[in-house]
């Protein structure tokens, strides 16, 4: 009977131990910090460098002080650190609270951005992106507000093995420009070969749709992807890839062996050419000091129960 009141009693201890173990002190009950949403838009952009704005939206506990949000930008191919960026959250902020954070960046890396939520070395939450092709976006003064809306190709004539097409293209633009510099090609689909390429200076004006035209010659029954391309002075502001099927009985993405294919075809004379997910919730840690009281108590529980059995 006294072993099993024993048994009991170390039982209880035990458990007693555990529920202590996982209280949490209340200052760790009453201090959070989430990143639930993060928006990135290119603001102030020139010829080198881009100037990012972060739109980070967080919940997090009324009464939290101290907190930091950080941004630090890696190589995405080396992974070393290149710039960071941080700022301190007001105090007394909602428990809902948007921060923006602005970072001016090179334009020659791809990136991998980590957003930080820290207090005093302790990260409360953890959001990562990655932003790629920063290079390819033109200056603030290169930009050209133009759409390609839709294409029509049409044969104009042909003479012996080569055809003529017109190819038509629908354009609206917010703004009118005197010379936009447009760069048609014609790449013969299962060679990627370029059968025939120029470059043509156009007028685009605004509140109407511009019907701008260009003629190609090229060889006949073969499949082409014609490209269109707008140029500001060293940038692609915009392009559009159309398909034109001379033979559309043998079109295909990719070639075979089957294909009669004459490099004699393409022979042409050289023309002029100009160039995060979110982290797990934080788990609170249990409280310091309760290790040591459970130890005590588990203890003295345990030497007075053995000096009461032994004394009856």
């Amino acid at each position: 009977m006294k072993t099993l009141h024993f048994a009991i009693a170390v039982t209880l201890l035990v458990i007693l131990s555990a529920i202590i173990a996982a209280i949490p002190m209340e200052e760790e009950k009453s201090s959070f910090a989430y990143i639930t949403d993060v928006e990135t838009r290119a603001e102030n952009v020139n010829s080198t460098h881009a100037e990012l704005n972060f739109s980070i939206k967080m919940t997090k506990s009324k009464k939290i002080d101290g907190l930091y949000l950080r941004i630090k930008f890696f190589d995405a191919s080396t992974n070393l650190l290149l710039n960071e960026f941080s700022r301190k959250i007001p105090e007394k902020t909602e428990e809902y609270h948007s921060e923006s954070l602005t970072c001016t960046i090179a334009k020659n890396h791809d990136y991998r951005v980590k957003i930080t939520l820290e207090r005093d070395g302790r990260i409360y939450s953890t959001r990562e992106i990655r932003i790629f092709g920063l290079s390819t976006i033109p200056p603030d003064d290169e930009k050209l507000e133009i759409t390609i809306k839709d294409a029509d190709f049409t044969v104009t004539g042909k003479s012996g093995d080569r055809v003529n097409i017109t190819a038509t293209y629908y354009i609206e633009s917010l703004e009118t420009y005197e010379g936009v510099r447009f760069r048609v090609k014609a790449v013969q689909l299962e060679s990627n070969l370029l059968a025939d390429e120029f470059w043509a200076e156009r007028k685009v004006e605004s509140g109407k749709t511009n019907l701008i035209k260009f003629n190609l010659t090229l060889p006949d029954k073969y499949n082409y992807r014609i490209v269109l391309e707008v140029w500001s002075k060293n940038y692609i502001t915009g392009k559009r890839k159309d398909v034109v099927k001379f033979n559309p009985k043998t079109f295909k993405e990719e070639s075979s062996k089957g294909d009669a294919f004459r490099v004699e075809d393409f022979i042409r004379e050289q023309e002029l050419r100009t160039p995060v997910s979110t982290p797990p919730p934080y788990m609170p840690r249990a409280a310091p000091g309760f290790e040591l009281l459970t130890a005590l108590i588990s203890g003295g529980a345990i030497l007075w129960l053995r000096k009461r059995i032994m004394g009856d």
